[in-house]
Parts: C-alpha cells; structure tokens; sequence
C-alpha cells in the first residue's frame, strides 16, 4: 500500500528520512529503507516501511514515495503522519487532495491543518515538469 507521493520542500538525506519515518510510523529505522530508485535494490522482507525518493524542479525539490508493506500500518491517517514528519524535520509537504483536479494539493506545514493551495498548471505542464505554487490563486 502507498502512504502518498510527498513533494518535500527541502532535499533530505537518507538519514533523516528514516529516522523521521520511524518516528512517526513506530517502527525501528532498521526497518525503513530509503533508496534513490526502486531497482537499486530489492526490499527484505523485514522493511516495513520502503521510501524512494525522486529529485523534481520547483518549489519542492524531492518526491517521497511511501510504500507501506506492513499490514499493520495499512490504517494510519496520512495527514497526522506527515504533519508530524513535517514537525520532526522542519519541512514542508504537499500531498495530493484526493481531488480529480490534478493542480490541487494539500500543504502541510508542521502541526498546522492541511491547507488547500493550487499548482502552478503552466509550469507543471511545461517540458520541465516544475511544481511551483500558484500565488495567485490560494485559498
């Protein structure tokens, strides 16, 4: 099961990554794996938690993708784990809103509520693929 895609605001190493989502996921950093691409290598069977990180333009330089492989992690509330992902690590996170707009997001900034902002279409949709917030239209 995928946790989210999670634009960061901030390049993160690995350490950082793993300690943070075993932090908030309750499991030991032994069993989070973080790679820069899915076919680096295979994921054992004791990783609960596998992160692959994605270097993105824009206003978020790296993509999260959190595979959950943990049955018992399949029911945690994506919004709490990232906020106080964001909190442990001083980042900001935009998630998607589950909406069929895909230039929405949800902002997550520490403990504050999700808050709705809007990306940039133009440059997502560009050549150069950059999420970049759209200042003129927030709500």
């Amino acid at each position: 099961m995928i946790l989210d895609d999670v634009l960061v605001d901030r390049n993160l190493s690995d350490d950082e990554v793993m300690t943070a989502l075993s932090e908030v996921l309750l499991v030991t950093a032994s069993n989070v794996l973080v790679l820069d691409d899915i076919m680096e290598r295979k994921a054992d069977e004791h990783v609960k938690v596998l992160c692959v990180r994605t270097r993105v333009k824009g206003d978020f330089p790296i993509m999260l993708s959190i595979y959950l492989r943990d049955p018992a992690l399949e029911h945690v509330d994506r919004e709490v784990v990232l906020s106080k992902f964001c909190s442990i690590l001083g980042c900001t996170c935009l998630i998607s809103d589950d909406s069929s707009n895909p230039y929405s997001g949800l902002l997550i900034v520490g403990s504050e509520p999700p808050r709705p902002v809007f990306l940039d279409a133009d440059r997502l949709d560009a050549d150069e693929e950059e999420y970049v917030l759209d200042t003129h239209y927030q709500i």
